[in-house]
């Protein structure tokens, strides 16, 4: 069994681009919107992120996993989403209206975002991301 995790880089060209792979974690205490992890974003870069969410309600009676990917690119200071979210995950039990997504965050990059559940919204929920995205330059 091979127990190694190899990444090459790009050997010449696309210099800095990069793939990296982190978690995060959240709780939330009613169903506002809120940032679980951000990426930055610089001019001439494109981006695809796959976040893996789960999220349990604090008494461990409902929770929620997700899975999705989207790509976003900056160019001029603007970031723009390529495409629209894909959704390869979405199971829940009676979490209520609980979200998770990936957005735009204003000029600087790019969100993943939880929300928790908006028919019960004070009902405690703990979230936690492994989210990975690779990153390309584009200076070839």
């Amino acid at each position: 069994m091979n127990s190694n995790f190899e990444i090459h880089a790009v050997s010449s060209g696309f210099s800095g681009s990069e793939h990296v792979t982190k978690q995060a974690g959240v709780q939330t205490v009613d169903d506002t919107v809120t940032n679980i992890a951000t990426i930055a974003l610089s001019d001439g870069e494109m981006i695809q992120v796959e976040a893996k969410v789960n999220g349990f309600a604090s008494d461990f009676n409902s929770g929620i996993s997700i899975v999705m990917w989207a790509a976003f690119r900056k160019n001029g200071g603007t970031v723009t989403q390529i495409g629209l979210l894909a959704t390869v995950l979405d199971s829940a039990d009676d979490t209520g209206g609980s979200a998770a997504d990936i957005v735009v965050n204003g000029t600087s990059g790019v969100k993943i975002t939880v929300q928790g559940p908006t028919v019960s919204p004070d009902v405690t929920v703990n979230w936690v991301t492994t989210y990975s995205f690779f990153k390309t330059l584009t200076n070839a």
